[in-house]
């Protein structure tokens, strides 16, 4: 898959910017929503169908007042390629692992838990990858739209049914097949961390004759708390399925400098012509290493808090 289909440009190689100094300490405390500590209680081998590791790409803010007062901004991530993002979530996958292993657990080896995946039927990916691109939908008044691109490890890839948009009501009926031919007790455990760049937002207001349209936003990187999760399936006599679902209540975020905002050096959509018409595409050139830290920063602290909470709950 070309660098182009994951809608991130690499406007750094033509762009004279000043990169960001290294990064400073920082962590990402992961507040899990309440949850039933006992669900953990006596789990034995512990088994990773995936990881799904999502990454915001491009961010697009748009505000609409009328047909004379409509205001866009972009912002898209650039200096990353596919083959970094890829690497990142085989890091994550491989880090979770050793946590538990760390931690006292036995965890079933990738060659046997795509025996599992193969066995329950479970369709994979295709690409081992899902993308999206910011701005898609009508706006009305104003709305921030995300674009990203999701991927899952070499060693255990990405599952189909529970890629970004679908359904979750759908997931029920793939529970059982995670735990096919494993002993009591098995957990399968599936992390999905979303890792965003920015905060943006828009306003629009109309009255009095007169109608306003604005839009603003700048760099955060955070793990979105509200759109990440953790799904823990546990099996139980006659190959029954007992699942839990888990979310961050917390959205961790650093401050951190990992890029430089370009004006302009981003492309977007065009806006319906108006009287009053403004739109801006900002690339957000990645100081790599540091970039790289804070997102390996990130999972880590995320893989952390998934091994405490079973571990507590396994007392």
């Amino acid at each position: 898959m070309r660098l182009s289909s994951l809608h991130l440009p690499l406007a750094a190689a033509a762009i004279c910017v000043a990169l960001a100094s290294p990064a400073l300490a920082q962590t990402f405390p992961i507040k899990w929503s309440s949850h039933q500590s006992s669900y953990f209680r006596g789990v034995g081998p512990i088994v990773l169908p995936t990881y799904h590791l999502t990454f915001i790409t491009s961010k697009e803010a748009t505000a609409v007042g009328g047909f004379g007062a409509r205001a866009r901004l972009t912002k898209s991530l650039a200096g990353v390629d596919e083959a970094t993002l890829r690497r990142l979530t085989d890091e994550a996958y491989a880090d979770l692992g050793a946590q538990f292993t760390a931690a006292g657990f036995t965890v079933v080896s990738p060659e046997k838990t795509r025996e599992i995946v193969v066995q329950g039927g479970i369709q994979l990916q295709p690409g081992n990858v899902s993308t999206a691109q910011a701005g898609q939908g009508i706006v009305v008044n104003s709305a921030v739209s995300n674009g990203h691109a999701m991927f899952g490890p070499s060693a255990a890839p990405a599952l189909a049914p529970f890629r970004p948009g679908s359904n979750p009501m759908s997931w029920t009926a793939q529970y059982p097949k995670l735990i096919a031919g494993q002993p009591q007790n098995t957990l399968a455990v599936l992390p999905y961390l979303v890792l965003d760049f920015g905060n943006l937002g828009g306003k629009a207001s109309s009255g009095w004759g007169r109608q306003t349209a604005t839009v603003a936003g700048d760099l955060a990187f955070t793990v979105r708390g509200v759109q990440s999760g953790l799904i823990v399936v546990k099996a139980i006599d006659r190959g029954r399925a007992f699942p839990a679902f888990i979310r961050p209540e917390n959205e961790p975020s650093v401050s951190t400098v990992f890029a430089t905002q370009v004006a302009g050096g981003a492309d977007v959509r065009p806006l319906q012509i108006g009287t009053d018409n403004l739109t801006r595409g900002d690339a957000v050139v990645l100081d790599l290493p540091v970039w790289e830290r804070l997102v390996r920063q990130a999972f880590k602290d995320y893989n952390a808090a998934i091994v405490a909470a079973v571990v507590k709950g396994r007392g």
